[in-house]
């Protein structure tokens, strides 16, 4: 029962993100790949990217002022399918949108007005974050996240101070990877069979 609950708390394994460039445009594709090595078997939704866009900005409520964090852009798509990933390395490269454009100067707080306010200190400067997890049904996710920097962000504001969450050491932002290297799609292990890449359902043979 403990050994059952242990499981169910703890990570099954870890992933590490390699981004092709720090930086990147409006309406650009973020690409990258992900690592995922699974160290124990967990049956999971399946492998999963995204790109949240939020920032922060203060609310005053019963004469008390809050802060509160907005999303102002989601995308997400799954990688890998539903199945047990048993134990092994799994590689995925991945493309993600960003929002065409600057959907702080394309809400209603943008133009003139939003710019004033973002300058005045009444919205913080937008956070990108990209995360790439393991979805585990009933469990607890492998999951990294990165910073992503987009050009043309428009009026700035001020700094919320947010950190990105990165449940695993192993997450990584830094360099470029060669396009023209061929990717270590996974590593066999005993039971034979390596699990797939661009196989939707995955799997090991």
């Amino acid at each position: 029962m403990f050994d059952g609950l242990k499981k169910s708390l703890s990570a099954p394994g870890t992933v590490t993100i390699q981004l092709e460039k720090n930086s990147y445009g409006f309406g650009e594709k973020v690409k990258g790949k992900a690592t995922l090595v699974v160290n124990d078997t967990r049956n999971a939704k399946g492998v999963r990217v995204s790109v949240i866009g939020t920032r922060d900005h203060y609310v005053y409520r019963n004469n008390r002022r809050e802060r509160e964090t907005e999303t102002i852009h989601k995308f997400e798509k799954y990688l890998d399918g539903e199945k047990a990933y048993v134990p092994g390395t799994y590689s995925y490269d991945f493309e993600a949108d960003t929002p065409p454009s600057d959907p702080c100067m394309g809400s209603s707080r943008g133009g003139l007005f939003g710019g004033l306010m973002n300058v005045a200190g009444g919205y913080s400067t937008p956070v990108w974050t990209l995360t790439v997890s393991l979805d585990v049904s009933g469990g607890k996710d492998a999951q990294a996240s990165v910073q992503v920097s987009l050009q043309g962000q428009g009026s700035g504001g001020w700094d919320a101070n947010s950190s990105v969450s990165q449940n695993t050491p192993a997450a990584s932002a830094g360099g470029g990877w060669d396009q023209d290297q061929p990717s270590a799609s996974a590593q066999p292990d005993a039971m034979g069979g390596v699990p797939t890449k661009n196989d939707p359902k995955g799997g090991w043979d």
